[in-house]
């Protein structure tokens, strides 16, 4: 017996905006705008901005929804949040102690 499947694959752009990724990985959960909306503790219009473009998401709410949505918070980000994200002041005292520019 011989058995055929198709089935449609869905994949992001490389250039896709944030908005794109949060509406791409909602849909690959089965999950409405209302339920992570509701999870993450924003309006469901808030989402649709989002999503729309319409608005940027706060970091911190980009984050919820990469928990809610249970992908890395990186997967979500653009250069912009990729920088917001980028832990400098710790990088920074890694380089000030390799340089013996600060003391313990």
């Amino acid at each position: 017996m011989l058995i055929h499947l198709v089935c449609e694959m869905h994949t992001l752009a490389d250039e896709a905006t944030v908005g794109e990724k949060i509406r791409f990985y909602r849909g690959k959960r089965g999950m409405t705008g209302d339920a992570l909306a509701g999870f993450c503790g924003i309006s469901r219009y808030a989402v649709m901005d989002y999503e729309n473009g319409v608005t940027e998401p706060s970091l911190a709410d980009l984050r919820k929804m990469a928990e809610v949505l249970e992908v890395v918070a990186d997967k979500l980000y653009d250069d912009y949040y990729a920088f917001l994200a980028y832990p400098y002041a710790e990088r920074i005292k890694c380089i000030r102690l390799e340089h013996r520019l600060l003391r313990c």
